[in-house]
């Protein structure tokens, strides 16, 4: 097994010690690019910029599936969307299962090809957060 900077490089099933890794990449991009991007969960320092969500990663943590709806009056679905279309999102809660429903009737899935995709970090980028 490799390492770089003292972590074991990532694989398919990463332990969440490795959790750690991934908090210092979430804050080193929002370092460098701070008017884009944030690690901080506080949704009120995160306006206008997108929440890079480590926390994910955490023992305990919990994630909601792609198209599943949420607990809200409202029943507002996680929705996959393309970068494109960020800025003229308003927030989560807009994407209804009607919306949903009528989105995926006329345009293709932003994350059609996700299981397709074959990707790692580079020991470049590892070094680059350590």
């Amino acid at each position: 097994m490799s390492s770089v900077a003292g972590f074991d490089v990532l694989r398919r099933a990463p332990t969440f010690e490795r959790a750690e890794l991934l908090e210092r990449i979430a804050r080193g991009i929002a370092e460098r690019n701070p008017d884009q991007f944030i690690a901080s969960a506080s949704k009120a320092k995160r306006k206008g910029r997108i929440f890079i969500d480590w926390l994910r990663n955490e023992r305990g943590a919990t994630a909601v599936a792609p198209y599943s709806p949420r607990a809200k009056a409202e029943a507002s679905v996680a929705t996959p969307v393309a970068w494109s279309e960020l800025s003229r999102i308003e927030g989560a809660n807009v994407f209804t299962i009607p919306i949903v429903l009528q989105r995926l009737k006329r345009k293709t899935d932003p994350w059609s090809d996700y299981f397709s995709v074959r990707q790692r970090i580079s020991r470049e980028a590892l070094r680059f957060f350590a």
